[in-house]
């Protein structure tokens, strides 16, 4: 497993299984497409445009669910960018959102986002907030930067 990640469907078996989840073919052909494409951020609209080559009769609450499901065994994490939901991998990391180019780029370095998590945890603390699971999005123009 990568970083607290799941890299393949026999891995996300095993944790359904541990849940008590039934290993229905949608389950399981939703769960390979999305850690196929999870390092794309693919939104939940593509997630069901993909599977539903594979499963033409598959409805969207059905996909819905099944990734609402993923999430909660935490296979995969969710966020809201640019008026979509997108599908991310849970272990800690900042993900930059290109408002220009919709591209999501992750930054990976672990001291820089241990640091941001700490001091996000810290300040949110001092609200009265407690944080259960962090997901840092910063918001960016990369036309002239860096894309990955």
């Amino acid at each position: 497993m990568d970083k607290g990640g799941y890299e393949n469907v026999e891995d996300v078996v095993r944790i359904l299984e541990k849940l008590g989840q039934r290993l229905t073919p949608q389950r399981i052909i939703v769960a390979k497409i999305i850690l196929e494409n999870v390092k794309k951020h693919p939104s939940f609209k593509e997630i069901h445009a993909i599977a539903s080559k594979q499963l033409p009769r598959l409805g969207v609450s059905t996909t819905y669910m099944i990734m609402k499901m993923l999430e909660e065994a935490g296979v995969i994490t969710t966020f809201e960018a640019n008026g979509e939901t997108h599908i991310d991998s849970p272990h800690p990391h900042i993900n930059i959102v290109c408002q220009d180019t919709g591209q999501i780029i992750d930054i990976e370095d672990n001291d820089l986002t241990n640091e941001v998590i700490q001091a996000i945890t810290l300040a949110s603390s001092k609200q009265g907030v407690s944080i259960s699971k962090p997901v840092v999005i910063v918001k960016a123009h990369c036309t002239n930067g860096k894309q990955g």
